[in-house]
């Protein structure tokens, strides 16, 4: 399966661009946010080893599944950057927020004791699953600020 992200008319009566987004393994999307320019950031879960990446903070799978972050162009026909997030247990995105100059925030849960914690408030895994927190800039995904926190 792969994700699937469309984008309608405000009246939702007309499809503007609806595209899948996914490799050959297990792909969902979970959460979605849209800039003011019109393009569109997704987070989710994938299986894929052949997720595409682009400009990648990770950008190889590390375990059973991992999160996952996308911008996409306002014609849904480009990626601005794809990126992995996780380590060697499952890991997904569960929600999506775009903040003040470029700035994009992921949260979500993990299972990794090796998630790629960068200045971390919390740099361990304290439980089988806690949450965890990225910020990253829109237009350079690779210096990204992660955390576990407890879940």
């Amino acid at each position: 399966s792969d994700a699937v992200i469309a984008k309608v008319n405000q009246a939702g009566t007309a499809l503007l661009y609806c595209t899948y987004l996914g490799g050959d393994g297990h792909d969902s999307g979970h959460a979605i946010a849209v800039d003011s320019g019109g393009n569109a950031y997704v987070g989710g879960q994938t299986d894929s080893t052949n997720f595409p990446v682009l400009k990648a903070f990770q950008a190889r799978k590390k375990g059973l599944s991992d999160a996952f972050v996308v911008k996409l162009n306002p014609l849904g026909s480009r990626l601005g950057f794809s990126t992995y997030l996780g380590g060697d247990g499952e890991d997904q995105v569960e929600s999506l927020a775009l903040g003040p100059r470029g700035l994009v925030y992921v949260s979500g849960r993990t299972e990794s004791g090796n998630f790629p914690v960068k200045n971390p408030y919390q740099a361990n895994l304290k439980g089988t699953l806690d949450a965890f927190v990225v910020k990253m800039q829109e237009n350079d995904p690779t210096v990204a600020a992660v955390t576990f926190l407890l879940w």
